[in-house]
């Protein structure tokens, strides 16, 4: 599915190294709010359905 697809990606972007060079172009602000994106796809795959009042 999506979440697995994600990570392989991830992986992918961490063995060839790009993710790396990629984290080093950000600057502080854009790479808080990428972790706040991340942060909020992690909550929305492994939160309970209760829990997803928001969406």
């Amino acid at each position: 599915g999506p979440l697995h697809e994600t990570i392989l990606v991830l992986q992918r972007e961490v063995v060839e190294g790009e993710l790396v060079a990629d984290c080093v172009e950000l600057g502080a602000a854009d790479l808080k709010g990428l972790l706040q994106v991340a942060h909020d796809l992690i909550l929305q795959f492994f939160s309970p359905s209760s829990a997803r009042s928001d969406l």
